[in-house]
Parts: structure tokens; sequence; C-alpha cells
């Protein structure tokens, strides 16, 4: 292959794999969902999801949303591993600027 070929074939990878982690990302971002116990938090963690059968306390979140919500501490995660909110249904979660 000559240097021109060369360097057409790494710049072809290079975007490829550049366009496949923008993929990826905003397919975890917007499409990847993680399960969490509704709240308010109690003094016991919950059972973990895995062991207690079909419930109707755990909602699907969106991980784009699930970053927002643990970054103003509207979601815990118990030493067992289960995500719980740690605000009840009325309530509201809190905002990114308390003041």
């Amino acid at each position: 292959m000559t240097r021109h070929n060369h360097r057409k074939v790494r710049l072809f990878l290079t975007l490829a794999v550049l366009a496949a982690g923008v993929l990826l990302l905003l397919y975890g971002a917007f499409f990847g969902s993680r399960p969490v116990v509704k709240g308010p938090v109690g003094e016991l963690p919950p059972i973990p999801i895995s062991d207690a059968g079909p419930r109707d306390d755990v909602l699907q979140v969106s991980e784009f949303v699930l970053v927002k919500e643990v970054t103003v501490g509207g979601v815990i995660r118990w030493d067992n591993g289960v995500l719980q909110r740690t605000y009840g249904e009325t309530e509201r979660p809190a905002s990114f600027c308390p003041t």
C-alpha cells in the first residue's frame, strides 16, 4: 500500500470508531433505562428487584434522567445495589440550584 492509501484507511477507521462511539453514547443516554424503586427512602433497603418477582413499585428510568436525579440527590444506591428515589410520587425532585 502506498502512503496515500494508508492515510485514507486510517482516516476511515478513525471516523468509523468515532461514529460508533457517538451512536453508543446516544443510545445509552436516550434509550437505555434502569429499574428504580419508588421513594421515599426508609430505614431499611428495599428487597433487590431481581429477588422480589413482579412489583408495582419499580420504575424504568432513562439513564439521561437518572444522571440528573443522582446529581441533585434524587436517587440513592443502597449497599445491596438497589436504586431508590429519595422523594415520593406527589413531591418534586430537587432542582440543580437549591437557592
